[in-house]
């Protein structure tokens, strides 16, 4: 696969996980029941952390030309914690 059809597929993964986020941020803003609330807002920063991925993926693409390993970029982020 291309570099940038590659890109052209991360963006629009990225835009879905946006579309997402902002429909499950709106579901949580909606509801009454804490539960149902505290569901969505889980729902929506799983969004956010697949946005966080894509974006990462998607520099990584542009910069280098192959994607990053996420693993490896896990792994320094739990050391950090």
């Amino acid at each position: 696969m291309e570099n940038t059809q590659t890109l052209d597929i991360l963006k629009q993964a990225f835009l879905m996980e946006k579309k997402g986020k902002r429909l499950y941020d709106t579901a949580a803003e909606q509801a009454t029941d804490e539960r149902v609330k505290a569901f969505f807002n889980e729902l929506a920063e799983d969004e956010t952390q697949h946005m966080e991925i894509l974006a990462l993926q998607f520099r990584a693409t542009a910069q280098n030309g192959h994607f990053s390993d996420i693993k490896q970029d896990d792994d320094a982020q739990d050391s950090s914690d």
